[in-house]
């Protein structure tokens, strides 16, 4: 399902622009970002919690 969605999406927008935010402690995220394939790109922080930017993958 994921895999569909994102490559619906990639017809649409290019997305090596495009960085995810996930969470440290969303380790759920963590994992479908892992078997995605995805780069961790850098460190990161919002207003509320810190975790990394994500590459996605196709």
């Amino acid at each position: 399902m994921c895999k569909s969605a994102i490559f619906k999406l990639a017809q649409s927008i290019d997305l090596i622009q495009v960085k995810v935010f996930i969470a440290s402690d969303n380790v759920g995220s963590q994992k479908v970002a892992h078997k995605l394939g995805w780069q961790i790109k850098c460190t990161a922080e919002n207003e509320f919690e810190s975790g990394h930017l994500y590459q996605i993958r196709t």
